[in-house]
Formats: structure tokens, C-alpha cells, sequence
């Protein structure tokens, strides 16, 4: 190497060295959130990344969602499509939002529903959820005749309130949009349960 040329490239490497670091960009990181929308927001607001209409003021920050966004409260809806909507508004700004899948949506989507709340069947009602049910009910008892029969036993005593209180309105809406085809099936099928920033896994 010519000495010019080993002046230059020594100078470059020096300037590296002594060039400040470029500013880690900023990392908001928010847990379980199970149905609390409310608090959610808050938290959101005081980390300065929404405003008060949820219009992104995060500018270039991360954040991170790690899963848990179902079962228990009653507006998980809202908070899945608060997440949804900011995924997109973040990104136009430079930021970003990581929704991360956690054993909650796991089990939503594979149909283990016993820590789904009431609330959260209801937030997924509407004006036909009594025909649904109905509808669901009438098939459900020609299934029960259909195998009775195959099995050559007695039909089952009706259990019509108890089938009720297992599937309550909103119940059915509910599956359907988490099914593989449904809203948030499809798009939290989409999403990954790992995620790394830096030098931190979340």
C-alpha cells in the first residue's frame, strides 16, 4: 500500500474509533396485558409513544408487546386492535411495534378457551349471537341423536342450560375470529413469539 493511501485508510480507522456511537434507538416494553385496555393505554401515554386521540408520538421508538394480550379481562378486543393499529402508524413515523405471541393467543387459537372471560365472549356479541346460539344448540343435539344411535344407546337427557351457559353470546363469534381465516387468527398467526432488540431477547 502506497503511503497516501496508508495515511488515508489509518485516518478513516481513526475516525471510527473516535466517532461517538450512534444513539441506541428507544425500547418500551410492555407484559401481560389480559384484557386491560385502560391500563394499557396509560402506560402507552406515559411512555409518550400515543397521544390522547392514539395517534403515534413514539417518533423512532420500539415497542414491545410480549403476548398475553387475551384471557381474563373483559377488552382484550379493544387492546388487539389498538396493537393492530399501531403497528402500521409506528411504521410510518420510523417505529416500530412488535406484538410478540404469547401462550395466551396460543391457546385461544387452539381452542383452549378456560381462561377466556364473559366480558371478553360479549365484546364479540351481536344482534344474531341468540340464532347462533340456537342454531349451534339444534346442531349439537342432531350430533348427539346421530351418535346415540350409531352406539345404539338411549339419547341423553337435555342439557339445553347448561349448553347455554357454556356458550355464551359471543361465544361462536368469538371462535370465528380466531380461526386460521378469522381477523385475528390470521394476523396473530402472523406474528412470531421471540423477538430480538439489540442485545436483548424478548
Amino acid at each position: 500500500m502506497r503511503p497516501i493511501a496508508r495515511a488515508v485508510a489509518a485516518g478513516l480507522l481513526l475516525l471510527l474509533v473516535l466517532a461517538p456511537a450512534a444513539p441506541a434507538q428507544r425500547v418500551v416494553a410492555v407484559g401481560d396485558l389480559h384484557g386491560a385496555y385502560e391500563e394499557f393505554l396509560g402506560i402507552l401515554r406515559e411512555a409518550g409513544v400515543i397521544d390522547k386521540d392514539l395517534a403515534w408520538t413514539g417518533g423512532k421508538t420500539i415497542l414491545v408487546q410480549t403476548g398475553d394480550v387475551l384471557d381474563r379481562g373483559a377488552q382484550s378486543r379493544r387492546a388487539l386492535d389498538l396493537l393492530m393499529d399501531l403497528v402500521d402508524k409506528a411504521a410510518k413515523q420510523g417505529g416500530e411495534v412488535r406484538p410478540l405471541l404469547g401462550n395466551h393467543e396460543t391457546m385461544v387459537m387452539m381452542g383452549d378457551l378456560r381462561y377466556v372471560s364473559e366480558g371478553e365472549y360479549a365484546a364479540f356479541a351481536g344482534p344474531d349471537s341468540e340464532q347462533i346460539r340456537e342454531t349451534e344448540y339444534q346442531n349439537y343435539l342432531k350430533y348427539r341423536k346421530q351418535r346415540a344411535s350409531r352406539q345404539r344407546k338411549a339419547g341423553a337427557a337435555d342439557d339445553k342450560p347448561d349448553w347455554m351457559k357454556a356458550h355464551p353470546p359471543g361465544y361462536f363469534e368469538f371462535r370465528r375470529a380466531f380461526a386460521p381465516k378469522g381477523k385475528y387468527g390470521s394476523w396473530l398467526r402472523s406474528r412470531e413469539a421471540v423477538t430480538q432488540v439489540g442485545d436483548t431477547v424478548f
